[in-house]
């Protein structure tokens, strides 16, 4: 099969040259037009809420932090899953969303939600930074 292939080289020398340089240019597309990331993303795009209410127990936390929040943040276009964790004196919110949205989108989406929870006085939600723990695992492994 290799001299076959070898032989049709030298007889479509034309011919093989244009599928070569099509493959190239096919390449070149591909490599221009695609997201390319160094650390690569297996899990789905997650932003997570994490709110400090310092001294308050956590049915307190829950009752007066994490469920404003969540209700604020249950109608955000594209989410998918939702799961809190309330501690003493911190909640935390973790939202997953469809892989067709970007992470960028829903940082703002989630972001202007938040704006809309009655949480009490002093309290200020805050988003976690924008790499998730397996982006994070990948960085130091590598």
């Amino acid at each position: 099969m290799l001299k076959r292939w070898i032989e049709f080289q030298e007889r479509q020398r034309v011919l093989f040259l244009a599928g070569v340089a099509a493959l190239f240019a096919a390449g070149g597309y591909v490599a221009l037009h695609s997201e390319i990331q160094a650390f690569p993303e297996l899990t789905n795009v997650q932003v997570q809420v994490i709110t400090q209410f310092a001294g308050k127990a956590a049915p307190e936390v829950e009752r007066q932090v994490t469920i404003p929040l969540e209700v604020a943040t249950v109608g955000t276009s594209g989410l998918i899953g939702q799961r809190s964790v309330s501690l003493f004196g911190l909640s935390v919110i973790t939202l997953t969303f469809d892989d067709n949205v970007s992470l960028r989108q829903a940082r703002i989406d989630v972001d202007q939600r938040l704006s809309d929870a009655v949480l009490p006085e002093g309290v200020r939600p805050g988003l976690s930074p924008e790499t998730t723990p397996t982006g994070e695992i990948f960085r130091y492994v590598l």
